[in-house]
């Protein structure tokens, strides 16, 4: 993740999400200043379970940037030497549980819109 094609992908995922956000929250509050409400996800204009389209990228993008890229699936990745914590994974645990807390929200979320 230190590279500059390992910030590309996830960086270009919060940059899309985060515009999508404030696109929505502008338009809202435009619509009724008086009544505006922050949300933690935007239904994107799209039939059926396509609205759930943010949520979809944000568990998708975080669980593969999280497995594949900071916990380096077939890279090499050992968590644990000589009986303890490699130092040298501490930024790789680092990210990978900042990705997993995304990962938690998005799935959160999308169990709480599927059950209502």
């Amino acid at each position: 993740m230190g590279s500059f094609e390992g910030h590309v992908i996830p960086g270009t995922l919060f940059l899309l999400v985060g515009l999508w956000h404030l696109r929505c929250g502008i338009k809202n509050y435009l619509a009724a200043p008086q009544a505006f409400v922050s949300r933690v996800w935007h239904p994107a204009p799209l039939p059926g379970h396509w609205s759930r389209l943010e949520l979809y990228i944000i568990v998708a993008g975080s669980f593969l940037d999280m497995t594949l890229v900071e916990l380096g699936v077939g890279t090499g990745f050992r968590p644990i030497e000589n009986g303890g914590v490699a130092p040298g994974q501490l930024n790789n645990f680092e990210h990978a549980s900042m990705l997993l807390m995304f990962f938690v929200l998005g799935c959160a979320v999308l169990v709480s819109e599927t059950t209502r």
